[in-house]
């Protein structure tokens, strides 16, 4: 009966329905302990984990996949130990918690290493480098997200090769490599457009345009965070619109104050004007 909840939890967490996620497999983990089934309580409560994570519910979110470890752990079963170990390095990513997040992703791509799980491995790299990017680490995740995209063009991953490309923006930004940035964003655009995932778009967008507004380029930065205010309005996803209107505020402050400063530059040579003849 447990694992029931399995197309439904995919049904609704692709449709971004995360409050009845939360009911349907809330209900399924106590189903599963009245029936002393310790895998189908570990199944309901990853996606309830998963769940909890998009709405930022992070702590319990933690507490959820941090009990599917030790779940699977108990029962031996390695290859979902190392599943929910990289869900939870993402939870702890979510929470700021960056040492945390930064030792167990690395666990887990050790973990799907040594299982010879390519992909998972790949995937787990990709989270890997956003958690030492976070930490203050860009150089460290420049490498992480190099060994990624190799291994996304092996497995011919291209939307996870998407993910990596959006991450390696943001660490060549932080290091001032804005050209660079620019590019692999926009190779994320491509193809996030290609397989028409629109909350990864706004999410590129949004830092496509943080690229664009370094490097001088503000009307193009302005244009694009417009883009992705309107797509995470059509998909109702307020917090991250907030944060891309924000981000909007910042640049279009800046791009004021340096069109001040042009204007008024002749003022402050400090020099004489020639006297009338």
């Amino acid at each position: 009966m447990v694992r029931l909840t399995s197309t439904p939890s995919v049904y609704l967490h692709e449709r971004r329905r995360f409050h009845d996620a939360l009911i349907l497999n809330g209900h399924a983990v106590e189903a599963a302990r009245r029936l002393d089934d310790r895998t189908g309580e570990a199944f309901a409560l990853g996606h309830l984990g998963l769940a909890s994570r998009e709405l930022r519910r992070f702590d319990e979110a933690i507490d959820q996949l941090g009990r599917v470890v030790d779940l699977y752990r108990e029962l031996g079963d390695r290859y979902n130990e190392a599943t929910a170990l990289s869900g939870l390095g993402s939870a702890y990513l979510d929470a700021d918690r960056l040492d945390d997040a930064v030792s167990t992703l690395t666990g887990a791509a050790d973990f799907f290493r040594e299982l010879g799980d390519r992909p998972a491995e790949t995937d787990t790299l990709t989270n890997l480098a956003s958690a030492l990017q976070q930490a203050g680490r860009p150089e460290e995740a420049i490498t992480t997200l190099t060994e990624a995209l190799a291994l996304y063009d092996e497995i011919g991953d291209r939307q996870g090769k998407g993910a990596a490309l959006n991450n390696l923006g943001i660490a060549l930004r932080e290091v001032h490599r804005y050209e660079e940035s620019i590019a692999a964003h926009t190779q994320d655009l491509a193809i996030c457009r290609e397989f028409g995932d629109r909350h990864g778009e706004a999410k590129t967008l949004n830092n496509l345009a943080s690229a664009l507004q370094r490097a001088g380029r503000v009307e193009e930065s302005v244009a694009a965070i417009r883009q992705a205010v309107e797509i995470f309005e059509e998909m109702d996803d307020e917090h991250h619109a907030n944060l891309a209107r924000r981000n909007l505020e910042t640049v279009t402050h800046a791009a004021r104050s340096a069109a001040g400063r042009r204007r008024w530059w002749p003022f402050g040579t400090g020099r004489k004007e020639r006297p009338a003849r």
